[in-house]
């Protein structure tokens, strides 16, 4: 096979993103394909990684500071790092180019429109309306605008999206979306299975954290509802450990998580540490007996894959984690944890208090988890899939 160029392209996330390079990069490099993954970030950066991927960086643009003169600024200054994106795109001539965020469907017509016909292909990563939709906003009217919006969004993602020759889900809730939409347009599904696990680090006969949770950390995602159950174990006397690894993404939230542990004074049994790399998220899992995942019922929750889920099974976790969406739903098959309502911290309490005392429990779960990592939930497989699907797209 004649070396083909793949561009991942990518404006909200890291050069090093999980899905982006240590997955979808790296195997698509590994069979064969030449790969760069041009993206967004505080510095302009253009080298190669160590794993032969060029990693090309345009430094975001900063803006007015004014929130209505920003946004135009954005949309037609020379400085635009959508209109520089566009710039490199064009002069590396890619065979194939691949969007991973909804934004960048702003440039995607002309990039089909360059001279050399590139194909392209749109990831994505979660139901962009609806996250708009249900998020936590202050104020009837702005409440409503955004409702608006992102009815706005739907269709202007479905509008922009038509042009691409491939389309690429992370869940089968947004896939029916496009294949509904776009009858014979090919729509596929590659889950974010995690592609290092247990077996990739050397074991840990201590473990600092009796759970952890990564990712986002916010209301929705139940920051207090973990905390409120801690501390029922507390004025239990039961010893147990949280850690909580991510961007604390919500107004108001860290402080007011703060001011609980310090109300009832669980600094020793809560550990609030910001973002690690992706690779540095695997060694804290090492360290952890237990994952966590209290997901609220609001519709996004109920659609979207969180990635913990997989991350999770990779490293023997059992997990207590909400009796919802596609988390509720693989953890209650495969016997990988224990659901719980997200609405009730008692419960979720009950359910760590069951994980930490209830060793043939914890072994059962664990020894499940690892079994159906090694069987199928891993990126192996998606693996197999991507790079048949760049074949078949640029090869045959």
């Amino acid at each position: 096979m004649s070396k083909k160029t793949i561009c991942m392209m990518s404006s909200l996330h890291s050069l090093y993103d999980d899905r982006i390079y240590w997955k979808e990069a790296l195997s698509l490099k590994n069979a064969g394909y030449q790969v760069i993954h041009l993206a967004v970030g505080d510095e302009n950066l253009d080298f190669v990684s160590e794993h032969g991927v060029r990693l090309i960086q345009v430094k975001k643009y900063k803006g007015t500071g004014n929130l209505f003169f920003n946004n135009l600024s954005k949309r037609f200054s020379y400085r635009n790092e959508y209109r520089k994106l566009l710039a490199i795109a064009r002069e590396l001539k890619a065979e194939a180019y691949h969007l991973h965020d909804l934004q960048l469907n702003k440039i995607a017509r002309h990039l089909q429109s360059l001279p050399h016909r590139p194909r392209l292909v749109y990831d994505v990563h979660e139901p962009y309306p609806i996250t708009i939709a249900d998020g936590e906003y202050k104020g009837f009217l702005f409440k409503r605008f955004m409702k608006l919006y992102a009815r706005y969004v739907h269709h202007w993602e479905l509008k922009t999206s038509a042009i691409h020759d491939m389309i690429i889900a992370t869940e089968e809730n947004v896939a029916e979306k496009f294949s509904n939409h776009f009858p014979g347009k090919k729509v596929e599904i590659i889950y974010n299975y995690c592609d290092t696990g247990a077996k990739d680090f050397p074991e840990k006969a201590e473990k600092a954290y009796d759970f952890i949770y990564a990712g986002g950390v916010r209301r929705r995602r139940g920051a207090m509802e973990m905390l409120k159950a801690v501390k029922l174990l507390k004025d239990e006397n039961f010893a147990v450990r949280l850690l909580l690894v991510g961007l604390i993404c919500d107004s108001g939230l860290e402080a007011e998580m703060k001011q609980y542990i310090a109300k009832y004074g669980l600094e020793k049994n809560i550990v609030i540490m910001p973002p690690v790399p992706y690779r540095q998220v695997m060694e804290l899992y090492g360290v952890s007996r237990c994952g966590i995942a209290i997901f609220n019922r609001q519709l996004v929750n109920q659609i979207i894959m969180p990635i913990k889920t997989f991350e999770y099974i990779a490293f023997g976790l059992p997990a207590v984690c909400s009796n919802v969406g596609h988390m509720g739903k693989i953890t209650q098959k495969h016997n990988t944890g224990l659901t719980v309502d997200p609405d009730k911290p008692s419960e979720i309490a009950h359910a760590m208090k069951m994980l930490m005392k209830d060793t043939t429990l914890y072994n059962t779960q664990q020894n499940n988890c690892l079994a159906l990592y090694k069987k199928e939930f891993n990126w192996g497989k998606m693996e197999q899939r991507l790079v048949a699907l760049y074949d078949s797209l640029l090869v045959s």
